[in-house]
């Protein structure tokens, strides 16, 4: 019986991935599990298809970014620190 293998695997250089993010989230994503020295490499071999492991890939990079965004930008004030602050 013959195997084929369906891993994805997703290589990014970072001086090419670095420049299109925002230089807030360019220290969060270098420090990233995917990063190695010089690129960002992200791996998925969940499924037997190898199209929706590609998109897998895809997806990890999205999230990835996401969390970092999450972890470095403040979130919106709430209403009740917005009315603290205008009663200072």
């Amino acid at each position: 019986m013959c195997r084929v293998n369906s891993k994805a695997t997703l290589r990014l250089p970072l001086s090419a991935l670095l420049p299109m993010l925002p230089a807030v989230l360019r220290p969060a994503v270098s420090r990233s599990r995917y990063s190695t020295k010089d690129d960002l490499v992200i791996q998925a071999d969940d499924s037997r298809k190898q199209n929706e492991n590609v998109h897998r890939c895809f997806i990890k990079l999205h999230e990835m970014i996401v969390q970092a965004g999450r972890e470095v930008v403040p979130g919106e004030t709430s209403a009740e620190q917005t009315e603290r602050v205008k009663r200072l």
